[in-house]
């Protein structure tokens, strides 16, 4: 059975993917109709500056935390964390989510066919599937760590690296002109979405396998 507490965070949740989804929605609109011209000029204004452009090594090595290779890891190691704590409900979830993930930010660039920034990269812009799935692995990461952690002091501190982690990647996509602003706004709500549909499985799974489990949700949320 799913308690008040829990309740009250599906609708603090679905209020939030609402507005994701208004977001991305928005987003959506301005890049089918190429109606926002603040993405060519960020990329013009990044193409003058020598001191980003001298940097770029910072940007590239930020970039790979949110890369295919990387991704994979960070999976298996949660999955391993979430074997040892015998959250199998977890294990399950977290894989399905990631891989569902994939699949849709797939989909909705070979929907959308927007090219990148620059000539010569390859694959569709649109949406940026390092800032989709670096929210997708680094939320799940965050979500079970705080879940399963007893100090929620702990908690919060890497749930604000993690987080300024996720940004960071993003402003690195943009800088390394792999993509557009928008691009990443899309990929970051889109996966913030995505996120909160893999939550709410897990969470009703959980209760229902689980039914006199005291935590559902992370104290922390």
């Amino acid at each position: 059975m799913v308690d008040s507490q829990t309740v009250s965070l599906y609708k603090k949740l679905m209020w939030v993917f609402g507005g994701a989804g208004l977001v991305f929605l928005g987003v959506l609109f301005v890049v089918s109709t190429d109606s926002f011209q603040g993405d060519h000029w960020l990329v013009s204004a990044i193409d003058d500056s020598t001191v980003l452009q001298s940097a770029s090594s910072i940007f590239h090595g930020l970039s790979f935390l949110a890369s295919k290779v990387m991704i994979m890891v960070l999976l298996a190691v949660l999955l391993v964390f979430l074997f040892f704590k015998k959250d199998y409900i977890g294990m399950i979830s977290a894989f399905l989510l990631i891989l569902s993930g994939d699949i849709i930010n797939k989909a909705v660039k070979d929907a959308v066919e927007r090219g990148r920034p620059l000539e010569g990269i390859e694959g569709y812009s649109f949406p940026s599937g390092h800032a989709m799935m670096g929210i997708l692995i680094y939320g799940l990461i965050i979500f079970f760590l705080t879940k399963h952690m007893n100090s929620q002091k702990v908690a919060k501190r890497y749930q604000l690296a993690i987080t300024l982690i996720v940004l960071l990647i993003g402003v690195s996509r943009i800088l390394l002109r792999e993509h557009f602003l928008t691009d990443v706004l899309a990929g970051y709500t889109l996966g913030l979405m995505w996120l909160i549909v893999g939550i709410f499985f897990y969470t009703l799974v959980y209760a229902y396998v689980k039914p006199s489990a005291e935590k559902v949700f992370p104290k922390g949320m």
